[in-house]
């Protein structure tokens, strides 16, 4: 064999040994791939069966959920309609040492002053009740109280300090640890109201600021203690529970003596119930025609006499026709001619 032959001989061998080679690389390499891509599902399979088996709850489990979801959503009504109610308070006041007490956070005017009424002891007379807001007192020098309300406790301590100066008070000061506040924005936290404010304050339901004093509180607590006359506590049965410590009310008409000016209130006492109307009268001849209290009734007659000046008549009896009847005689036994009826009222429990 010549060179040549044995070189094509080479050749040819290394050309099949190539071939080979490269046949069995492809075929480990085809078999790699189908164990790759059955490797890739397998594990598809297991992160999707881990995935079921995360998101799986117990019917337990599923229950506890909804009970937790109703919780949440009722906690949420709640504080959306605690946002829209009024949450009232009351102050009342002991007529014999001026101390007073306070009641918060009622669905109702009413609630709140029965409550304060019931942590009075003695005998007692409502002064205001609140809502939605912050009440503080003022006292004077001369020892007149005068209450009035703010967005917080420094405003409604500022308020009520203006009240004691317009009202004459002397010198006035007020306590900031007396100042008390109701309301929803009072007894929810901020993050319990952050939910809710924006869309509240939008559509404008969250409750107003309210302050309605009782008829002639605000009068007597201006009043210096010793100014304010001896309080009497209303008998059972005259419209109140035998539990209720509630001042029997006086009222009275004052008028200008040989004038026209008159003024008439409704006090706690009867020296209170005197001595503002005569103020209200505004001037300096007034004096009180007729005081009178519950079960009681009081008449007015008033003429004019040949100079221009006045005359005031007036009687109390238990019955309107009885009071009526009492003031006409006297102004008949005075020889007036003409006796008009200006005024027939009665002090009755409703």
């Amino acid at each position: 064999m010549n060179i040549a032959s044995n070189w094509r001989l080479t050749l040819a061998l290394c050309t099949a040994a190539l071939a080979m080679a490269g046949g069995i690389a492809h075929a480990q390499n085809g078999r790699q791939a189908q164990m790759q891509a059955h490797a890739q599902q397998m594990n598809f399979l297991g992160w999707q069966q881990s995935q079921q088996a995360a998101t799986y709850i117990s019917a337990e489990e599923a229950a506890a959920q909804q009970q937790a979801a109703a919780a949440a959503a009722a906690a949420n009504r709640r504080v959306r309609d605690d946002a829209m109610r009024d949450w009232w308070g009351a102050v009342v006041v002991n007529t014999a040492d001026g101390s007073w007490n306070v009641n918060l956070n009622e669905h109702s005017p009413d609630i709140a002053t029965r409550s304060a009424m019931g942590k009075c002891n003695g005998t007692c007379w409502p002064v205001a009740t609140f809502a939605n807001t912050c009440v503080a007192p003022a006292y004077s020098q001369q020892g007149g109280m005068y209450f009035d309300t703010g967005e917080n406790k420094k405003k409604a301590a500022e308020a009520a300090l203006a009240a004691c100066q317009a009202g004459g008070g002397a010198q006035c000061r007020s306590a900031e640890e007396q100042t008390f506040c109701t309301g929803w924005k009072f007894a929810y936290s901020a993050l319990d109201r952050l939910n809710y404010r924006m869309e509240l304050i939008a559509i404008n339901r969250v409750a107003k600021p309210k302050l309605d004093f009782f008829p002639g509180g605000a009068e007597f607590i201006a009043k210096p203690p010793a100014a304010r006359g001896t309080g009497t506590r209303m008998a059972p049965g005259e419209g109140q529970s035998s539990s209720m410590n509630i001042a029997q009310p006086w009222s009275a008409i004052a008028v200008e003596r040989g004038g026209e000016a008159f003024a008439m209130h409704l006090g706690v006492t009867e020296r209170d119930a005197k001595d503002t109307a005569i103020s209200k009268c505004g001037k300096q001849g007034c004096e009180t025609a007729v005081a009178w209290t519950m079960g009681e009734c009081a008449a007015i007659v008033r003429t004019k006499d040949s100079n221009g000046g006045w005359k005031t008549y007036s009687a109390k009896a238990g019955t309107k026709p009885a009071a009526e009847d009492a003031v006409v005689t006297q102004c008949v036994e005075s020889e007036e001619a003409v006796c008009p009826v200006l005024f027939n009222e009665c002090m009755h429990a409703k």
